[in-house]
Protein backbone atom coordinates (compact mmCIF):
# COMPACT_ATOMS: atom_id res chain seq x y z
CA UNK A 1 0.00 0.00 0.00
CA UNK A 2 1.16 3.80 -0.35
CA UNK A 3 0.72 6.54 1.12
CA UNK A 4 0.23 10.04 -1.20
CA UNK A 5 1.93 13.04 -0.56
CA UNK A 6 1.80 16.22 -2.49
CA UNK A 7 4.93 17.96 -2.96
CA UNK A 8 6.13 21.32 -4.18
CA UNK A 9 5.45 21.59 -7.99
CA UNK A 10 3.85 18.24 -8.34
CA UNK A 11 1.02 17.41 -8.36
CA UNK A 12 1.09 14.24 -6.63
CA UNK A 13 3.85 11.86 -5.56
CA UNK A 14 3.98 8.15 -3.83
CA UNK A 15 5.24 7.61 -0.89
CA UNK A 16 6.46 4.14 0.27
CA UNK A 17 4.39 3.45 3.34
CA UNK A 18 7.56 1.80 5.10
CA UNK A 19 9.07 5.07 4.61
CA UNK A 20 8.70 6.85 7.68
CA UNK A 21 7.76 10.45 7.60
CA UNK A 22 8.57 11.08 11.37
CA UNK A 23 12.00 10.13 10.46
CA UNK A 24 11.77 12.30 6.74
CA UNK A 25 10.92 15.41 9.24
CA UNK A 26 13.43 14.65 11.85
CA UNK A 27 16.31 14.65 8.89
CA UNK A 28 14.76 17.97 7.29
CA UNK A 29 14.35 19.65 10.47
CA UNK A 30 18.04 18.94 11.82
CA UNK A 31 19.54 20.04 8.27
CA UNK A 32 17.83 22.93 7.89
CA UNK A 33 15.44 24.34 10.55
CA UNK A 34 17.97 23.77 13.51
CA UNK A 35 20.26 26.65 12.44
CA UNK A 36 17.54 28.92 12.17
CA UNK A 37 16.28 28.07 15.75
CA UNK A 38 18.19 31.19 17.41
CA UNK A 39 16.87 33.83 15.11
CA UNK A 40 13.33 32.00 14.96
CA UNK A 41 12.87 32.55 18.43
CA UNK A 42 14.29 36.09 18.27
CA UNK A 43 11.65 37.41 16.04
CA UNK A 44 14.83 37.44 13.02
CA UNK A 45 13.80 34.77 10.61
CA UNK A 46 10.03 33.20 9.80
CA UNK A 47 11.45 29.81 8.27
CA UNK A 48 9.23 30.02 5.41
CA UNK A 49 11.17 27.74 3.12
CA UNK A 50 11.45 25.24 6.05
CA UNK A 51 7.61 25.20 6.15
CA UNK A 52 7.38 24.94 1.55
CA UNK A 53 10.15 21.90 2.23
CA UNK A 54 8.00 20.48 5.02
CA UNK A 55 5.01 20.15 2.84
CA UNK A 56 7.16 18.96 0.17
CA UNK A 57 8.50 15.54 2.15
CA UNK A 58 3.93 15.57 2.91
CA UNK A 59 4.42 17.29 6.34
CA UNK A 60 1.00 18.68 5.04
CA UNK A 61 -0.74 15.69 2.94
CA UNK A 62 -0.21 13.11 5.31
CA UNK A 63 -3.21 13.37 7.82
CA UNK A 64 -5.86 14.11 4.50
CA UNK A 65 -8.14 10.84 3.76
CA UNK A 66 -7.41 8.81 1.82
CA UNK A 67 -9.99 6.38 0.30
CA UNK A 68 -12.57 7.77 2.47
CA UNK A 69 -10.47 7.50 6.07
CA UNK A 70 -8.38 9.62 7.49
CA UNK A 71 -4.91 8.84 9.69
CA UNK A 72 -3.81 11.81 11.81
CA UNK A 73 -0.67 9.84 13.63
CA UNK A 74 1.68 10.69 11.21
CA UNK A 75 0.93 14.13 11.29
CA UNK A 76 1.12 14.21 14.85
CA UNK A 77 4.23 12.55 14.71
CA UNK A 78 5.59 14.76 12.26
CA UNK A 79 4.55 18.17 14.34
CA UNK A 80 6.21 16.29 17.62
CA UNK A 81 9.19 16.01 15.74
CA UNK A 82 9.65 19.50 14.40
CA UNK A 83 8.38 20.44 18.32
CA UNK A 84 11.57 18.70 19.22
CA UNK A 85 13.54 21.59 17.58
CA UNK A 86 11.51 24.67 17.90
CA UNK A 87 8.29 25.35 19.85
CA UNK A 88 7.24 28.48 16.95
CA UNK A 89 7.74 26.10 14.29
CA UNK A 90 5.88 23.21 15.61
CA UNK A 91 2.64 25.94 16.09
CA UNK A 92 2.90 26.87 12.28
CA UNK A 93 3.12 23.26 11.74
CA UNK A 94 -0.75 22.83 13.65
CA UNK A 95 -1.98 26.12 11.77
CA UNK A 96 -0.60 24.57 8.24
CA UNK A 97 -2.02 20.75 9.13
CA UNK A 98 -4.99 22.47 10.45
CA UNK A 99 -5.68 24.72 7.32
CA UNK A 100 -5.05 21.52 4.89
CA UNK A 101 -7.23 19.85 7.20
CA UNK A 102 -10.48 22.02 6.84
CA UNK A 103 -9.99 22.52 3.04
CA UNK A 104 -9.39 18.67 2.83
CA UNK A 105 -12.94 18.03 4.19
CA UNK A 106 -14.63 20.98 2.99
CA UNK A 107 -17.85 20.45 0.89
CA UNK A 108 -16.84 23.39 -1.31
CA UNK A 109 -15.72 21.50 -3.98
CA UNK A 110 -14.72 24.80 -5.93
CA UNK A 111 -12.56 25.67 -2.51
CA UNK A 112 -11.01 22.44 -2.70
CA UNK A 113 -9.87 22.05 -5.85
CA UNK A 114 -8.17 25.66 -5.87
CA UNK A 115 -6.32 25.23 -2.38
CA UNK A 116 -6.00 21.80 -1.35
CA UNK A 117 -2.89 20.61 -3.47
CA UNK A 118 -1.12 24.35 -2.73
CA UNK A 119 -1.73 23.55 0.80
CA UNK A 120 -0.99 20.37 1.40
CA UNK A 121 2.25 20.72 -0.55
CA UNK A 122 3.54 23.79 1.01
CA UNK A 123 3.20 26.19 -1.71
CA UNK A 124 0.23 28.12 -0.09
CA UNK A 125 1.24 28.94 3.77
CA UNK A 126 -1.64 29.46 6.14
CA UNK A 127 -3.69 28.62 8.90
CA UNK A 128 -7.09 29.38 10.49
CA UNK A 129 -8.84 32.19 11.97
CA UNK A 130 -9.22 32.86 15.48
CA UNK A 131 -13.06 32.78 16.43
CA UNK A 132 -14.67 35.76 17.42
CA UNK A 133 -18.23 36.86 18.93
CA UNK A 134 -20.62 35.23 16.35
CA UNK A 135 -17.59 34.63 13.70
CA UNK A 136 -16.58 31.44 14.43
CA UNK A 137 -13.41 30.12 13.42
CA UNK A 138 -12.56 30.42 9.64
CA UNK A 139 -9.70 29.39 7.30
CA UNK A 140 -7.33 31.91 6.45
CA UNK A 141 -4.33 32.40 3.89
CA UNK A 142 -1.53 34.28 5.14
CA UNK A 143 1.61 35.84 2.59
CA UNK A 144 4.75 34.13 2.79
CA UNK A 145 6.24 38.20 4.33
CA UNK A 146 6.54 38.95 7.53
CA UNK A 147 3.16 40.44 9.15
CA UNK A 148 3.15 43.96 10.10
CA UNK A 149 3.03 43.99 14.15
CA UNK A 150 5.84 40.96 13.85
CA UNK A 151 8.96 41.35 15.79
CA UNK A 152 10.56 40.54 12.51
CA UNK A 153 8.96 43.80 10.87
CA UNK A 154 8.68 46.04 14.16
CA UNK A 155 4.84 47.21 12.19
CA UNK A 156 1.78 48.03 14.18
CA UNK A 157 -1.18 46.07 12.55
CA UNK A 158 -1.44 42.62 10.50
CA UNK A 159 -2.91 41.41 7.30
CA UNK A 160 -4.38 38.83 6.10
CA UNK A 161 -6.68 38.10 3.22
CA UNK A 162 -10.27 37.29 4.58
CA UNK A 163 -13.79 37.61 3.38
CA UNK A 164 -14.63 39.07 6.47
CA UNK A 165 -13.28 42.06 9.24
CA UNK A 166 -15.04 40.74 12.22
CA UNK A 167 -12.03 38.93 13.13
CA UNK A 168 -10.10 42.28 13.51
CA UNK A 169 -11.09 44.29 16.57
CA UNK A 170 -9.91 47.51 14.86
CA UNK A 171 -12.78 47.19 12.36
CA UNK A 172 -15.82 46.73 14.72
Amino acid sequence: MTRTALAFGQTLASLDETDDLSERVRTLVKAELAPLVDAIDQGKVYPVDVLRNLGGIGAWAAHLPADGAADLRPAIGAMAAIGECCGATSFMAWCQNTLAWYVGNTENSALKARLLDRVACGAMLGGTGLSSRGGGSRAATWSAAPCRGSPISRRTTCSARSSSSRTDPAKR
